[in-house]
């Protein structure tokens, strides 16, 4: 079963106030187990959004790659923007 959008939003906003506050919040996928991975990326985004609208700024970008990738040349790693907490 998934998430529809409106508990994405709820859920994106639960993690931005979690950030802003310096508070834990449960882990998302013991409470929702069937979330999938494009839904977690959806509401990843939507915090993001948030964060963007709350004065935060893109800082910079986060790479990763294994070590997998590394020793055969992949071209494509992981990548994530970094946001500044606006104060």
């Amino acid at each position: 079963m998934s998430i529809d959008d409106k508990m994405k939003e709820q859920l994106a906003k639960e993690l931005f106030n979690a950030t802003r506050n310096k508070c834990s919040l449960s882990c998302i996928t013991i409470v929702y187990p069937d979330l999938t991975v494009s839904e977690a990326y959806q509401i990843q985004h939507q915090g993001m959004l948030l964060r963007l609208e709350n004065r935060e700024k893109i800082v910079g970008f986060k790479m990763g790659l294994t070590l997998c990738e590394i020793t055969t040349n992949a071209r494509n790693g992981y990548h994530s923007k970094l946001l500044s907490i606006a104060t």
